[in-house]
């Protein structure tokens, strides 16, 4: 299992030398439309999508993400959630892959456990420039859970992710976008869409 600590630290403040990083986070349920709307805004204003769920799903065939690959893989199959310092670790160097300042980070962070392990590892060359959350209600991201691990991690998101996202929008201000996951994919990216026009995310 991965942990925090100065390879954490390191793999991450590697990724971050020189011009700061201007990221996006987009979180949200398994079953919201979250991922093509994360896809299709990165495509549009050329940012660098990190998925951390491809981690865990073996989309990643990087052989330098091997052993955090493995890390996701265990903690997924174990309690059908990620470590924060896993998670950060596989942010971090996924980082590395980057082709530009620009990230849209999907998925992550999903508790204050990680935003904290996050703010700790990144240091000061990171700039928050959005955190959009994808809502959508109970009833829907609990939709086709059938086994244990898929229950599990739908409660994690009710009871841990939403209440953080919500938390957030105190916190963060105008920097905190809610967008309607209900509505039909294609209106949720217009709404997506005009976020990143009217913040000039680009």
């Amino acid at each position: 299992m991965g942990c925090l600590g100065s390879n954490t630290v390191n793999d991450v403040k590697k990724a971050l030398k020189g011009e700061k990083y201007r990221v996006v986070f987009m979180v949200g349920a398994d079953t919201s439309p979250l991922a093509p709307l994360a896809s299709k805004a990165a495509e549009e204003f050329r940012h660098t999508l990190i998925n951390v769920n491809d981690l865990g799903q073996g989309k990643i065939t990087n052989p330098l993400l091997k052993a955090i690959v493995q890390d996701f893989t265990n903690e997924l199959k174990g309690s059908g959630v990620v470590s924060s310092s896993t998670m950060v670790k596989g942010v971090g160097l996924m980082l590395n892959t980057a082709k530009d300042k620009r990230i849209l980070i999907e998925g992550f962070p999903r508790s204050q456990e990680d935003l904290d392990a996050w703010e700790k590892a990144k240091g000061e060359d990171c700039d928050t420039v959005c955190f959009m959350y994808v809502e959508v209600s109970d009833d829907k991201v609990k939709e086709g859970a059938n086994d244990d691990i898929a229950l599990k991690k739908c409660d994690y998101f009710i009871n841990t992710t939403k209440p953080f996202c919500e938390g957030l929008a105190s916190t963060l201000g105008d920097k905190f976008v809610k967008i309607d996951g209900s509505k039909s994919e294609d209106d949720a990216y217009t709404d997506v869409k005009n976020t990143f026009v009217d913040k000039k995310l680009f």
